[in-house]
Formats: C-alpha cells, sequence, structure tokens
C-alpha cells in the first residue's frame, strides 16, 4: 500500500489507537494475574493463550505503523 486516502489513514490511525489500547490493557491484566498466586494450571493454560492471542494482535497493529493520520 503505497498511497492511503486521507480518510482510510485517519480511519486506520483511530482503530489502529483504539484497539492498541484495549490490546495493552489486556495484556497487562493478563500478566498481573498470575502474580496474584494460587491460579489453577487449567486457568494459568487458558492466560497464557489470551496473552500470546493478544500479542499477535498488537504485533499485526505495529505492521499498520506507516500509515500516518493526515496532518490537518
Amino acid at each position: 500500500m503505497s498511497q492511503v486516502p486521507d480518510d482510510v489513514a485517519a480511519l486506520i490511525a483511530d482503530v489502529r489507537h483504539d484497539t492498541n489500547n484495549a490490546v495493552m490493557a489486556i495484556i497487562g491484566h493478563v500478566e498481573l494475574l498470575p502474580l496474584r498466586g494460587g491460579l489453577p494450571e487449567d486457568i494459568a493454560k487458558k492466560l497464557r493463550v489470551v496473552d500470546a492471542e493478544a500479542r499477535k494482535i498488537r504485533d499485526h497493529i505495529e505492521r499498520t505503523s506507516f500509515i500516518r493520520r493526515p496532518r490537518a
């Protein structure tokens, strides 16, 4: 994608920003939960899956970082 129309670039930037905020909240909570201790192994395993998938989403978001919001 060499040239992105301004309205599409603005939409991508907004979606990227909001999605990244949500994903970082998920990753943060998933990292903190095991620190409480006493998690059953099945729950810990599910948290590792959530963490891995959230990090994949974060990586996908990062790959769109070359698209910049148009300057006003």
